[in-house]
C-alpha cells in the first residue's frame, strides 16, 4: 500500500482528478490550501510579482493506492507536466505505508 500526495495550483484540480481516474484511483481526498513561496533570495527587479512573498491558491490530494498504480500515476503526472508551458507543475510523491486499518 502507498500513500500518494499531489500538490498543484488550484486551476489544475480537474486535471489531477482525471489523472487519478485514468490510473484507476476511485477514492481520494483533496483540500484547498494556500501555497507560499519566499522569494527573498531573488532580486526584486527579476521577480514578476514585485514582492518578496507570494501566496497562491492550491490543492492537495491524498490517496491510498495499491503499489501497482504508482508508476501509472507518475507517468500521467509527468506527461501532463511536460506538456505545460507554465513553470507551475503538479508535484507528486509516493510514501510507503507500513500499516493501515
Amino acid at each position: 500500500m502507498k500513500l500518494i500526495t499531489l500538490l498543484a495550483i488550484e486551476i489544475y484540480k480537474d486535471e489531477i482528478i482525471n489523472i487519478l481516474k485514468k490510473a484507476g484511483v476511485l477514492t481520494f481526498s483533496y483540500s484547498k490550501i494556500t501555497g507560499y513561496r519566499d522569494n527573498t533570495i531573488e532580486a526584486l527587479n527579476s521577480n514578476w510579482f514585485g514582492t518578496e512573498m507570494n501566496e497562491s491558491e492550491s490543492v492537495f490530494f491524498l490517496a491510498f493506492v495499491q503499489e501497482s498504480m504508482v508508476d501509472k500515476l507518475f507517468e500521467l503526472t509527468n506527461s501532463f507536466n511536460d506538456a505545460q508551458s507554465s513553470t507551475s507543475h503538479i508535484h507528486i510523491a509516493s510514501i510507503s505505508v507500513e500499516k493501515t486499518n
